[in-house]
């Protein structure tokens, strides 16, 4: 996180990170790899605009694969706060995905 590039907002630009993903690596050939390239960059831009608890949280579990209680316990929380703060950041990418961004 320290060397990731900073956008305006202070927060890390993960939208990079989404080209060393295992589906845009192994897959570079298939049909339909620029839109799962796609995805993957809106998700990384939306677990980008979490308040700072749920992003970490976020890269921990689902980009770095880390179980909840190993995770809960690296960010100094509880497991049932985790569990809690897990929720509330999928809600928000959800929500975040399905809006419209202005161009």
């Amino acid at each position: 996180m320290i060397r990731a590039t900073r956008r305006a907002d202070g927060h890390p630009d993960l939208r990079a990170a989404a080209f060393s993903t295992h589906t845009v690596r192994d897959h570079s050939n298939a049909p339909g790899h620029l839109v799962a390239l796609t995805e993957l960059i809106d998700l990384f831009d939306a677990i980008n605009r979490l308040p700072d608890d749920q992003m970490d949280l976020a890269i921990l579990r689902y980009l770095c694969g880390m179980p909840t209680d190993r995770s809960a316990h690296l960010l100094g929380i509880t497991p049932a706060l985790a569990h809690a703060v897990d929720h509330h950041a999928r809600v928000t990418v959800e929500a975040l995905l399905n809006t419209a961004t202005p161009e």
